[in-house]
């Protein structure tokens, strides 16, 4: 059994009557690689090795991987001291931060400390705030400390055990200030709340690391129960290969590990536990929900997916939705309505492949009619704020329906829903010319086809004496108003842009004739259609 002793400066922080002991003193790197160790895990985990030991929080591999180019770059810069100039000293005057390890208690692991007593005359001392610590470990790999910020200049001014014999620097047995939090109340969960929070900005905490790190020790977002939940469905369904005999589409293809990379899912390239944590924590836990066991809704999941899959006839190439050369935006927001679904549905949590399959074609849906490839979708370079709102909106309808009133596609298929042409209210109302302001308030209502037609000239504004016109997307419609224009009243080749969200002062000649030309899209550029209205007034 080996062991090491050095005296260190006892200091207590107070926060609410909670005392926190800390100790200072100094220790040459060598001496704490040797009784130190950094409770990382491996920088070439696989993801679903690091979810698979979330399923038992906390985990006992939470830190970083040391970034060996950095410990080599602080080594040279240390070496490059030169015997006969000063200028290329540096010292490592901060501070490393070190903490109990969880491997205290096992044979031959321990830390002892007691006051320091010194001799004065024929008396022995108490030396007030100064403490002798001693450090146990035995020969094999378990170490009564852990590092919990300074890794790297341990390692760099060292010699470390990570890297190729004789690799000292000029400071391996130069002693360094070392910060220590030993006394029991500082447990693996706040030691990791520590290492979070000393992080600096010079090397910031990866965020994806970070997440799963608070999972574990459920602190910051992980206090909300929600959350929780979510995460261990999305760890289940990294972690699971197989459900149903058949191999699970999403296993280790969630990313866990910032240094590696993930298999894409469909046109998704990386799924982070972050988003797909987002996605269940939004959309099936965000309410009153009745309890269910993780591996159930990440087994729905799967299912579901392999049902899209199956019935989707483009899924291993151009489909849009489940393809490759997919749009994330659409197969995540048809997630989304679908865990909406699940959480209002419980019943059918243990729906199989084969139910997914008939529920997706049911009632209208008529999935695997649906031309996913969506030959109409076009969007051009320049595509406006406005017009990608527009697609957004189109998209979120159309779902809507698909789960909750198929039948409200009148006919239609999902996908030719998606591009097809809506309806617009054209409000008439009283203009205040001093103001300038439409009033909204007594309108005349008249909602109107917008799909590229030619309608009847309104008369609203003539009959009922209205001076005021305003032009608005109904919420509820398929279709946005994007853009508004004027015929030029003398110019008919020019047509002047309006203000969408405004309303407009009609002539009142009792006989005049405006043009107004309505630019409106559903989903993408291409189902856009330019519809003109005559105003009679």
């Amino acid at each position: 059994m080996a062991s090491i002793s050095f005296s260190a400066l006892r200091s207590i922080t107070n926060i609410h009557g909670r005392e926190y002991v800390m100790y200072s003193t100094f220790i040459t790197p060598n001496k704490l690689i040797e009784y130190s160790s950094v409770p990382s895990y491996e920088v070439d985990a696989e993801h679903h090795d690091i979810s698979s030991r979330l399923r038992e929080p906390p985990v006992s591999k939470w830190q970083r991987p040391m970034d060996f180019d950095r410990v080599r770059n602080l080594r040279n810069n240390i070496d490059r001291a030169n015997p006969e100039d000063s200028d290329e000293d540096t010292l490592m005057a901060n501070p490393v931060l070190l903490g109990r390890s969880d491997k205290i208690g096992r044979d031959g692991v321990s830390i002892t400390i007691q006051p320091l007593m010194t001799e004065f005359g024929m008396q022995r001392q108490v030396v007030q705030d100064v403490h002798q610590i001693t450090l146990h470990r035995d020969g094999g790999n378990d170490k009564p400390l852990w590092i919990l910020d300074g890794q790297h200049r341990i390692h760099g001014l060292g010699e470390s055990n990570h890297l190729p014999p004789n690799n000292s620097s000029l400071l391996a047995e130069q002693k360094i200030p070392v910060v220590l939090v030993l006394d029991e109340n500082f447990t693996s969960k706040f030691l990791a709340k520590i290492f979070t929070e000393v992080t600096t900005k010079a090397e910031p905490m990866d965020l994806l690391h970070q997440d799963w790190m608070q999972y574990s020790f459920r602190f910051a977002e992980y206090t909300n129960p929600a959350a929780q939940e979510a995460m261990k469905v999305v760890i289940e369904l990294n972690s699971t290969q197989v459900f149903d005999d058949q191999a699970n589409p999403f296993f280790n293809r969630i990313q866990f590990n910032p240094n590696g990379q993930v298999s894409p899912i469909g046109p998704i390239t990386a799924w982070t536990a972050i988003s797909a944590r987002k996605l269940f924590e939004k959309h099936f836990f965000n309410e009153n929900y009745e309890d269910s066991e993780a591996n159930i809704i990440a087994r729905a999941f799967v299912r579901f997916y392999r049902a899209m899959r199956e019935l989707d006839g483009h899924s291993d190439g151009s489909s849009k939705l489940t393809g490759s050369g997919g749009m994330k935006k659409i197969l995540t927001t048809f997630w989304a309505y679908f865990l909406n679904y699940l959480r209002d549905n419980p019943e059918r949590q243990n729906d199989t492949d084969q139910d997914w399959c008939e529920f997706l074609d049911s009632g209208g849906r008529n999935f695997s009619g649906c031309d996913w490839t969506l030959p109409g979708y076009f969007v051009g370079a320049n595509e406006t704020n406005r017009a990608r709102k527009a697609s957004d909106k189109a998209l979120t309808i159309t779902l809507e329906k698909f789960y909750s009133n198929p039948q409200d596609f009148g006919g239609l298929s999902p996908t030719q829903y998606l591009f097809s042409a809506g309806e617009i209210d054209i409000q008439f109302g009283e203009y205040n010319t001093e103001r300038r302001r439409f009033n909204p308030n007594n309108l005349i209502h008249v909602p109107c086809r917008a799909d590229g037609g030619n309608p009847q000239p309104l008369q609203e504004a003539r009959v009922n004496g209205k001076n005021g016109i305003r032009f608005k997307s109904i919420t509820s419609d398929i279709c946005e108003i994007i853009s508004l224009e004027i015929r030029d009243p003398i110019n008919f080749q020019v047509w002047n842009q309006l203000e969408i969200t405004k309303g407009i002062e009609l002539p009142m000649t009792g006989d005049y004739l405006s043009l107004f030309r309505v630019t409106t899209q559903a989903f993408s550029e291409g189902s856009k259609q330019q519809t003109t209205f005559q105003i009679l007034s």
